[in-house]
């Protein structure tokens, strides 16, 4: 539990120092992101939760974002501690990737 909480700060750091030291979150997997997203909001990080839900949006511009995590996307940015930023971003993400969904 530390060292995922160790993460949310590290990017938080990273944010306000260096931001190009996140660009391996690009290829970060969804179950990632969207696990990242939930701690960054249960932290009450705003500006994690805004990134993680960018490089989530991102994700699903790629067609990254498969359908079986709709549902967890959708409970993670419902939360009532995430920030509206990162509920924005989580619904584009969403509607990105139901735009590039088969059915």
């Amino acid at each position: 539990m530390a060292e995922q909480h160790d993460e949310v700060e590290a990017i938080a750091a990273a944010l306000a120092s260096d931001p190009r030291a996140l660009e391996a979150y690009n290829s970060a997997s969804p179950a990632h992101l969207l696990d990242l997203l939930a701690r960054a909001c249960a932290a009450c990080r705003a500006d994690v939760s805004v990134f993680a839900s960018s490089a989530l949006l991102a994700a699903a511009r790629r067609g990254a974002l498969p359908h079986e995590h709709w549902e967890t996307a959708l409970s993670v940015c419902a939360a009532p501690n995430c920030a509206e930023a990162a509920r924005s971003q989580c619904a584009r993400a969403l509607a990105a990737a139901a735009a590039r969904s088969p059915t």
